[in-house]
């Protein structure tokens, strides 16, 4: 086929085949690297969206451990058998709502405070209960963060 033709048009063609398999052979190398970065990219994305979850329970978890204990701080406070022993403000579960309106005027309660305030959990949240109460412990007996850094 090519003997056919003049030997300085066969040369031009054997260049520009040489180029064009350059350049496929210059996309096909760009191509997979940029299918690299973009796998690299999508396993970061869900790395920081599983931290950011972790974060979200976590900080949920601090909430509610910080809202239980200004709750007990509140009962503490409160003298036996004056006013109401719910704080005003405390943001309240409805199913701890129905049953404190069963209880009587008394204020009888049966069972001990640290099971009526056990967190209430999802099915979801349970697995990573444990991982939040070791995230707690670990730092129990730090300072906070500007007593640590503070130069006084």
């Amino acid at each position: 086929m090519l003997s056919d033709h003049p030997p300085s048009e066969v040369d031009r063609l054997r260049q520009a085949i040489a180029e064009l398999q350059d350049e496929r052979d210059k996309y096909r190398h760009n191509a997979s690297k940029a299918m690299r970065e973009a796998m690299e990219l999508l396993v970061e994305k869900e790395r920081l969206e599983c931290e950011n979850s972790d974060l979200k329970r976590t900080m949920r978890g601090l909430k509610e451990d910080i809202q239980r204990r200004g709750e007990v701080l509140v009962r503490q406070q409160t003298p036996d058998g004056t006013g109401s022993s719910e704080p005003r403000n405390a943001t309240r579960d409805p199913r701890e709502l129905r049953s404190n309106n069963t209880r009587d005027g008394n204020q009888h309660e049966t069972g001990s405070l640290a099971s009526r305030m056990k967190p209430l959990q999802s099915p979801h949240e349970a697995p990573h209960r444990a991982k939040i109460q070791r995230d707690r412990s670990q730092y129990a007996n730090e300072d906070p963060p500007m007593k640590r850094f503070r130069q006084d």
